[in-house]
């Protein structure tokens, strides 16, 4: 392992600790060596989200850049920050790579600008006239809302479905959702609390193709707050958020 920093998360949300740190493929290329916790004091290792670096690709750190419930993995590089998206079922998958500076060291994930939407900082070396300067730079996050997005068409793998906002949202104890598949396949849905922790099963079973399906959310047994909508199927996941209030 190659990284300055090890990153101790529930990343599977299991109810066991896991550990993240770069590993070193080869001289040039990298991946996010995962150590997933069993709950006995051992670990089943992996290795995701290969990529291309080198010894300056030194610093991960984390956060729900996604709003889907779960911790993403970022890591510094030279003149850019890589972005690993956490899509359950331990699975990280390489989400592109952002320029942020020459050098960039020290990544983080925070919200630096005020408009709610957390950004990636970090450390980096800028030319000036008179030589090479420290700086920091900030690379603002996008506000994209799920739960303002009435409908769209999501193809994953080849195969795409159609997942409405939650309605009415906010919500008080009823809501409700839409969607369909363009394959017949199993699908789950469920919903998460803003810790990760599900919080009640909606529908979990079989969905044929090309029909859409109406979905009812019960929310009488939920605390307010912000929670998730994920839906699971064989060739997708997605999610969309919503606010129960009392």
């Amino acid at each position: 392992y190659v990284s300055d920093n090890i990153l101790v998360r529930d990343w599977d949300q299991d109810g066991h600790l896991d550990v993240a740190a770069l590993q070193a493929v080869n001289d040039g290329t990298s991946a996010i060596g995962l150590l997933w916790g069993n709950g006995d004091g051992t670990y089943a290792v992996q290795s995701s989200g290969l990529h291309a670096a080198n010894d300056s690709r030194l610093v991960i750190t984390s956060g729900d850049i996604d709003l889907d419930g779960d911790e993403d993995i970022f890591c510094d590089g030279v003149q850019d920050a890589l972005v690993f998206l956490n899509e359950g079922g331990r699975q990280i998958v390489d989400a592109g790579r952002y320029g942020i500076g020459r050098d960039s060291r020290a990544i983080m994930y925070a919200e630096a600008n005020g408009d709610g939407v957390g950004d990636l900082i970090a450390i980096v070396t800028t030319e000036q006239p008179s030589g090479l300067y420290g700086g920091i730079s900030v690379l603002p996050g996008v506000r994209l809302d799920p739960a303002s997005t009435e409908e769209a068409t999501l193809p994953s793998a080849g195969h795409g479905y159609r997942l409405s906002s939650i309605a009415p949202n906010p919500f008080g104890a009823q809501a409700s959702f839409r969607m369909s598949v363009d394959r017949s396949q199993n699908v789950r849905a469920y919903l998460i609390d803003a810790s990760g922790r599900k919080a009640l099963e909606i529908f979990d079973g079989a969905m044929p193709a090309g029909s859409a399906r109406e979905l009812g959310i019960d929310g009488t047994g939920l605390s307010a707050g912000v929670y998730w909508l994920r839906v699971q199927g064989e060739t997708f996941q997605a999610s969309r958020r919503a606010l129960l209030v009392r």
